[in-house]
């Protein structure tokens, strides 16, 4: 199974690193993974959960009937057999 990147959520946007980091401490107990992404002027709050996971369907082996294997067998008979040609 191959590795997907993380999509991160953004919760808010502020001004200052305060109330960034205020909000950040309160999401924590919510959220996997809360992060504080500085911008030019603004502090963003993003957080993160991994995706459930989903369960694989169960496949029912299909079970042959009495004789079944008998008609796999005889499927191929009636392939057309090429003859060599002879060097003359």
């Amino acid at each position: 199974m191959t590795e997907q990147t993380k999509s991160w959520n953004i919760a808010a946007t502020f001004d200052n690193y305060k109330d960034a980091d205020h909000l950040r401490n309160e999401l924590k107990e919510k959220h996997n993974l809360v992060k504080v992404k500085r911008g030019l002027n603004i502090y963003r709050v993003k957080t993160w959960d991994p995706l459930p996971k989903k369960e694989a369907p169960i496949k029912e082996k299909k079970q042959f009937k009495k004789g079944e294997n008998n008609k796999r067998s005889q499927k191929n008979d009636n392939k057309k057999v090429r003859s060599r040609r002879e060097k003359s």
